[in-house]
């Protein structure tokens, strides 16, 4: 029920931003929304769902926290309010940088009643600076039996405190696995992180057939880009190991065109591998809950420094993220490599 309640809701926020993007007005319209929603409800439900009778609602104790905000990435300027949702935290690239000065700390901001209950939901305007990064989570990731969510927010800052300068994806999978229990959580829990990359940041992409001899072709275009970028040997190695798997594993499995991306920023390498079947959720071997069918991101986990995978409802999307050295000279091409596998 809640994950229907949700999907509607976010549909009606993806529409109010359309009209109005400012948080006041998105959370204004969405008010009116999860009041509609209390009444409406049995319409929601199939037929003969023996909850959808006459006059079932939620007697008017629907409501929806939400955490609402824009970002300009040229400037960085992020206009953000909360109603009713946990503060989120900032992650300070400078702080990186300064010993003795915090990382992290929860961001300073009024917090509104949740949607569905009137009430004002002031925005708060501040800005990332490069390697700042905002990271927002459900309130499932600060619970824990026998704490308060004050003792889980200071949880989440210890482990803030010591994580190091990285990527939005790599900050959110640390967090994560500090801060969920190894027997699972009771609440479901989210972690999201948005940060402002350095303007050296490079991106390479190009298209792959599902054929077997896309994979040498990807792993040459992937080295001759990595040499461009001035990415040391041994870098080298493990990020076309890696790529050579991950695109193995979409032509076995997938059977479809799949996108890989490589992205260079603050001295780490970023690769995608994104296809549009319907094989599944990867997984790793072991029984894990990312199993994969074959050995191949078992290894791509082993070798890099981050890893994960998601599936929607257009396909497959994995990723890892190595940290390289780079060699002397500039980190960048003006052009990327031309290109494509072989069809």
């Amino acid at each position: 029920m809640a994950a229907t309640v949700m999907g509607q809701v976010r549909a009606a926020v993806r529409g109010a931003a359309l009209a109005n993007s400012r948080p006041e007005a998105v959370m204004g319209a969405l008010d009116r929304v999860v009041w509609d929603l209390d009444a409406l409800w049995p319409a929601s439900l199939p037929l003969g769902t023996t909850r959808a009778r006459p006059g079932m609602s939620f007697g008017g104790e629907l409501f929806v926290t939400m955490l609402y905000a824009t970002i300009t990435p040229e400037t960085g300027v992020v206009e953000i309010a909360s109603a009713g949702h946990p503060l989120p935290a900032l992650l300070s690239g400078r702080a990186a940088r300064e010993e003795g000065a915090p990382r992290g700390r929860l961001l300073s901001m009024p917090v509104g009643p949740p949607l569905g209950i009137a009430g004002a939901r002031p925005a708060t305007t501040l800005v990332l600076e490069v390697g700042d990064m905002l990271v927002a989570y459900t309130d499932g990731l600060l619970e824990r039996r026998g704490e308060d969510l004050v003792q889980g927010e200071a949880r989440l800052l210890d482990v803030l405190a010591d994580v190091p300068p990285s990527s939005p994806r790599r900050v959110a999978q640390i967090v994560m696995e500090a801060m969920v229990p190894v027997a699972g959580q009771e609440d479901d829990c989210a972690v999201l992180t948005v940060g402002r990359s350095p303007a050296g940041h490079r991106r390479c992409t190009i298209v792959v057939p599902p054929m077997p001899e896309s994979v040498k072709a990807a792993r040459d275009w992937a080295r001759a880009q990595l040499t461009q970028w001035h990415v040391g040997e041994s870098d080298q190695y493990t990020i076309v190991t890696g790529i050579s798997e991950l695109i193995t594993n979409a032509v076995l499995h997938a059977g479809t065109e799949s996108h890989l991306t490589m992205d260079l920023d603050s001295g780490q390498v970023s690769v995608t591998v994104a296809d549009s079947g319907n094989r599944g959720e990867p997984l790793l071997t072991g029984g894990e809950s990312m199993a994969v069918r074959g050995r191949g991101l078992s290894l791509v986990r082993a070798i890099s420094d981050a890893f994960g995978s998601h599936r929607t409802s257009a396909g497959t999307t994995v990723w890892f993220e190595v940290v390289v050295s780079a060699l002397p000279g500039e980190q960048g091409v003006d052009e990327p490599v031309l290109g494509e596998p072989v069809r």
